[in-house]
């Protein structure tokens, strides 16, 4: 089922993506990121865009509840 297939894999992963969403708006630059969402020396080269941390900031709250309706950590 696709379905369960996602849920499982958002539940396993929201912790991580919503730490990689704090890294991003504090600057870290996009995919340079471990996978458990650490913090590499290429973190800090040139960081994302005002726009783009803008728009993560707006969308943050959703993606938080609908990490937490599907039971991610």
């Amino acid at each position: 089922n696709f379905e369960a297939l996602v849920r499982d894999h958002f539940q396993k992963r929201g912790l991580y993506i919503l730490k990689a969403c704090d890294a991003y708006l504090k600057g870290a630059v996009v995919g340079s990121l471990t996978k458990d969402a650490t913090v590499t020396e290429r973190s800090n080269e040139q960081g994302s865009s005002v726009g783009f941390k803008l728009m993560l900031s707006k969308l943050l709250p959703r993606l938080f509840t609908a990490l937490k309706e599907v039971g991610a950590d």
